[in-house]
């Protein structure tokens, strides 16, 4: 397996025993791959992306909306949060309210005379703790690296940021709409979070920080001035 740079995304490419090319648009995350005859040279494999180029466009345009659709948090339906897919249940008459996951399973326990307000409220708690969890383990990782310490986390939904920190108390905030892309772009705003309690603003030497740290800053500042447009 390799990985090819075309017009701003990374395209997965695996060589098989095949006589044809196959391209593919993955759904959840717009990750584009091919799978290429074991022999065939890398300017073959650029010229049939970019002849399928407005195809990819378009699917990855899809694939965008829906990620960033909030889901209707009803029994059956399917959910996909941080590239993890889970499959919602619903189930009514509990004492408390609770969500429980596992297995690719998550399920919403309500009371008998909640409504749909109810489980979205519910939803968004559980995911907010989703987006905590992979964060803790971010910051786990890169924190000691950087030597820094943190102070708080949170989750909340922003309109012009992908994420915040205040300098003074190191409290580190995400948003909410990150549960919906590419883990990578997560993993990104923790690592420029955390520069910030070393730069606080945007110098060359906070960029030279957060590139030490993460040298694919450059791709995932691309992929989230694109995505920008999608917050609401």
């Amino acid at each position: 397996m390799t990985y090819m740079e075309f017009a701003g995304w990374t395209v997965t490419v695996t060589h098989k025993p095949i006589r044809k090319m196959y391209l593919r648009v993955h759904g959840a995350t717009g990750a584009v791959s091919v799978s290429a005859p074991v022999a065939l040279a890398d300017w073959d494999i650029r010229q049939f992306i970019e002849n399928h180029r407005d195809w990819i466009d378009q699917r990855r345009a899809q694939a965008e909306a829906e990620r960033f659709r909030i889901p209707g948090f009803t029994d059956g339906a399917a959910l996909t949060v941080l590239g993890q897919h889970w499959t919602i249940r619903v189930q009514s008459g509990a004492s408390r309210r609770s969500a429980v996951s596992g297995n690719a399973t998550v399920t919403f326990h309500i009371k008998t005379d909640d409504g749909p307000d109810q489980v979205q409220r519910l939803a968004d708690r559980w995911i907010d703790g989703q987006i905590l969890q992979a964060v803790e383990l971010l910051i786990g990782r890169y924190a000691e690296m950087m030597g820094v310490t943190p102070g708080a986390l949170a989750v909340r939904s922003m309109r012009s940021r992908w994420g915040s920190c205040n300098v003074r108390t190191g409290r580190i905030c995400v948003n909410r709409a990150l549960a919906w892309a590419d883990p990578l772009l997560l993993e990104y705003i923790v690592v420029h979070e955390l520069a910030h309690l070393i730069e606080p603003g945007h110098s060359a030497r906070f960029y030279a920080v957060v590139d030490r740290h993460f040298p694919l800053r450059k791709r995932c500042e691309q992929e989230l001035r694109r995505l920008s447009r999608t917050l609401v």
